[in-house]
Formats: structure tokens, sequence, C-alpha cells
């Protein structure tokens, strides 16, 4: 479902975006992002203080299930926490310079995106 929504909206799933590129192409005001940012409730990775990022596959996590991500997190046992540097679980924003564990289904698309094409 992700590849599907990355490919009709036009984002890929591992490019890192600016807050104003994913709002576009959530349909979204810059306003709700920053809201539901400052909330926790979508996922995005803190690179300073000022400098946020949205990789597709969170762009099309949002596409999916919108505010209630975070809800998400706490249902998929088999979702790995994102881990820091250090060894210990982080918050739902991943600050650089920690590892990015994605779900499941993510590193699936991962093997499927990096998987050279028969021609």
């Amino acid at each position: 479902m992700r590849e599907q929504l990355a490919q009709h909206h036009g984002f890929q799933l591992l490019e890192a975006y600016g807050e104003e590129q994913a709002a576009a192409f959530l349909e979204v005001n810059l306003s709700w992002m920053k809201e539901m940012r400052a909330a926790n409730k979508i996922p995005y990775v803190r690179y300073s203080e000022r400098k946020i990022r949205y990789r597709g596959w969170m762009i099309a996590d949002i596409m999916i299930l919108g505010d209630r991500w975070a809800d998400t997190q706490k249902d998929f046992s088999s979702s790995a926490p994102t881990i820091s540097a250090s060894g210990q679980e982080a918050q739902h924003g991943i600050d650089a310079g920690k590892k990015d564990v994605l779900p499941n289904a993510s590193a699936s698309a991962q093997r499927i995106l990096k998987k050279p094409s028969k021609s």
C-alpha cells in the first residue's frame, strides 16, 4: 500500500522530505503538520532544533493512519522500537544519529525497491 501511495503522489519511500514538501504531499496545512509533530502524533526525523524531515514511508503512514499513527505504535508488538546509539528507546520523533528502525512492512518495501528489475 505504501508503494502505491508513493507512486500515485510522486514521492520515494526512502527519501527525506522537508515539512513543507510533506504537507504538500499530504494536502494538509503546514500548521497541522507542526501541531501533530509537536504532539508526537505523526512520525518525523529531527536533524537539529529547526531541521525536521519526513521519510517517504512516514508520509505514506500518515496518509494511511492520519493522527492515529501514535496509537498504532502501541498495537504492533512486531514493530521494533526506535533505538538510540546508546541503546535506549527513543521517543516517537527520531533524532538524527539515532538508529531509524523501520516497521516490518517498510523493511519489506526496502527489499522490493532494492531488487534489480528484470529487463
